[in-house]
């Protein structure tokens, strides 16, 4: 090999070494700068800005330290302003820049920077759920609505917040209603925060909305508002919401009313929905299970499990009646070792009141299947019964086991003659 080779091969070499040295200098120097702007003390934040002028990560950075952590958004502005300048491909930059500006008294540019922060990605719920927000601060409803309508058909994890913020930005159902997409689970978001609320006739109009897309629903993620109804004392609504429910989740017309039979499942042939006119149960000193060895109509009957005092089983049903009339209520009953010196009772009683409208008699120790009946007249205002099993006194023990099958109540045969 020649001298002159053997120089060029030492230069090129030299070269090399010295253009990797450059290289890994910069590199490192980028990623110290990049760990530093997501420090969280001012120091490091700083130096990250005086390592990499040119990245605007590191400015972006000790915008927002400055903005939240010290509240100091006019000093905030130039870096975020500086942040865009060098990256404006990053949405992020832009909004952190629209509420600063927004906060500093800016708002002419506030618009500009979040128009920036749409061009740059106008598909991302998270971008166009901030940047609505923003709109709305300053007052530009049509068009934060119109991205909250974006976030609503795309983010299913924000819709509670932008439903929220929309209806009380608008103060009205109607205008909320006309950005939410057609999908049932987004009308029951809506009417379930309406009800909560304590707004009825809001929800009420939600409610009618969603009836009226005409699309499957999943009865058992709206029960709580057919239960709200009730404790609003709207039994006609509820009845009403009942029924439609069953007019469009199959799963819920097993349940409806039907016959001459008020009490829905009275066998206990379904799952036990614990809401709406269906059974309800509170087992805190009862344990409740449906048992399919025992039955004396269909395949399973309801076992209450007695190991304390108690007054109430803790199973009951609302059923709709109505005023200033007379019914005969009927359950078959059947106890194993049911200790007590007074045993439960089919009772009837107002829902809303709690006045007693009659009870059967007693059953306890061991007894095969016995059908018990109360006949009972409602009163002026009654229009809502509560069917329970119920013990005269709670201060006696009660230990054993209590099976109910065939519950139901029916019109009396003759009104007039009737009593109790």
């Amino acid at each position: 090999m020649t001298s002159s080779r053997v120089f060029r091969n030492l230069v090129f070499a030299v070269t090399c070494f010295s253009f990797a040295a450059g290289y890994a200098h910069f590199a490192i120097r980028g990623y110290r700068a990049f760990a530093l702007s997501g420090a969280s003390d001012e120091a490091s934040l700083q130096r990250a800005i005086r390592l990499e002028p040119r990245n605007a990560s590191g400015y972006n950075a000790y915008c927002r330290y400055l903005r939240d952590h010290n509240v100091d958004f006019a000093s905030a502005q130039p870096y975020c302003r500086r942040a865009v300048e060098l990256n404006g491909n990053d949405s992020a930059n832009w909004l952190d820049f629209a509420e600063v500006l927004y906060v500093t008294g800016d708002r002419t540019e506030v618009r500009s920077a979040l128009d920036s922060a749409l061009t740059v990605d106008p598909t991302t719920p998270e971008v166009a759920w901030n940047a609505g927000n923003l709109y709305l601060l300053q007052g530009d409803v049509p068009t934060a609505f119109r991205l909250f309508r974006e976030v609503l058909k795309s983010d299913p994890a924000l819709v509670p917040l932008a439903l929220k913020t929309s209806w009380r930005a608008a103060g009205e159902v109607q205008p909320v209603i006309d950005i939410m997409p057609p999908e049932p689970t987004v009308y029951i978001t809506f009417i379930g925060l309406l009800a909560a609320d304590n707004q009825r006739p809001a929800a009420a109009q939600a409610w009618k909305k969603l009836m009226q897309l005409h699309r499957p629903v999943d009865a058992k993620a709206v029960l709580f508002y057919v239960d709200d109804l009730l404790a609003w004392k709207d039994v006609a609504a509820a009845n009403e919401a009942w029924e439609q429910l069953g007019e469009r989740d199959e799963a819920l017309r097993a349940y409806q009313h039907g016959g001459n039979n008020l009490v829905v499942n009275g066998s206990f042939e379904e799952e036990l929905l614990n809401a709406g006119f269906d059974w309800h149960f509170s087992a805190e000193a009862t344990k409740i299970t449906l048992d399919e060895d025992a039955s004396k109509a269909g395949r399973k009957s309801v076992l209450v499990a007695y190991s304390t005092p108690v007054f109430d089983s803790g199973l009951y049903q609302l059923v709709p009646v109505k005023p200033n009339s007379t019914y005969r209520a009927s359950a078959w009953l059947k106890s194993q070792e049911l200790q007590t010196a007074n045993g439960p009772r089919l009772a009837l009683t107002d829902a809303y009141t709690g006045a007693l409208l009659g009870t059967s008699e007693p059953v306890a120790y061991t007894t095969p299947w016995k059908q018990v009946t109360v006949n009972f007249r409602t009163g002026p205002q009654t229009g809502l019964v509560a069917v329970r099993f119920t013990r005269e006194r709670q201060d006696t023990v009660v230990r054993g086991r209590l099976w109910i099958d065939a519950v139901e109540i029916r019109p009396a045969a003759d009104q007039d003659h009737v009593r109790q």
